[in-house]
């Protein structure tokens, strides 16, 4: 069974949330595990792709949650071909199901090209944050978790520059990449604003791309996930953040007008 949706992200736009609030509706169905990591791992050798994979699917938080449940034990395996992915939605059993990976977001050409042969009729999401807004946030989460330093910005430029974080933040890429595939009628693009600011009509117009009750009622539309750490972003980087993303600024407020157009209108705040 193939899935009916992917959402790609961006990261750190509001896709733990997301993922949260549709598993409460009925007539949709996600995996266990919010993150199936399958494409974007295609991409690397399989002796990387072991080591990259293992760590993260045998997380103690996983083990408990899957022990008992043999059904589930496939999402601890390594994604290895397309029948293991289209093996973890046979459960849907007919519900509207989805894969949300943000790290599709990094996908280019042919590594998008190639979901859309496994894929093409499905639907995609796209997160659109501020990238200033959306790049603290990645920097709080990797301070928090992976040790990146701000003591100035001469510590920070190598981190700033690596393709990773660069790719993450760059939505004029990442929009070409999927819709020179995937047709627009296939495609939607929502707000992290909306979602923060009246959350039931985010939700309500996300259901109604998928072809669900856009009525439903969700519970905990305000509640906050993964809530980074509590810091002030640097004058000197958050200079340096607006320096990198203003190209990217301006693309979107181009392309989209509305909240796109006010991000540049309105001084970032972080």
């Amino acid at each position: 069974m193939k899935p009916d949706f992917l959402c790609i992200g961006g990261q750190k736009a509001g896709t733990t949330w997301l993922y949260q609030k549709l598993r409460q509706h009925p007539e949709i169905w996600l995996p266990p595990v919010k993150e199936v990591h399958y494409f974007d791992s295609l991409r690397l050798p399989l002796r990387k792709r072991l080591q990259a994979s293992l760590p993260h699917r045998y997380r103690k938080d996983k083990l408990r949650k899957f022990w008992f449940q043999p059904k589930y034990w496939k999402f601890l395996t390594v994604p290895l071909w397309d029948s293991w992915y289209l093996s973890l939605f046979q459960e849907a059993r007919g519900l509207t199901s989805g894969d949300i990976t943000p790290g599709y977001s990094i996908l280019r050409g042919e590594e998008v090209g190639r979901v859309h042969r496994l894929l093409p009729a499905a639907k995609v999401i796209v997160l659109l944050r501020e990238p200033v807004s959306r790049a603290w946030s990645q920097i709080r989460h990797d301070v928090k978790n992976f040790n990146v330093q701000m003591d100035s910005l001469e510590r920070m430029r190598p981190y700033l520059n690596r393709p990773s974080f660069r790719e993450r933040s760059h939505y004029p890429q990442i929009l070409e990449s999927w819709e020179r595939v995937y047709p627009s009628e296939q495609m939607a693009h929502f707000f992290f604003d909306d979602l923060a600011q009246r959350p039931d009509w985010f939700l309500a117009r996300v259901c109604e791309f998928l072809g669900v009750d856009p009525s439903f009622r969700f519970s905990g539309l305000h509640e906050k996930i993964h809530q980074g750490l509590a810091l002030d972003c640097p004058v000197w980087l958050h200079e340096e953040l607006r320096a990198i993303l203003q190209e990217d600024r301006v693309w979107l407020a181009n392309r989209f007008g509305g909240h796109a157009s006010q991000w540049l209108q309105v001084p970032t705040s972080l």
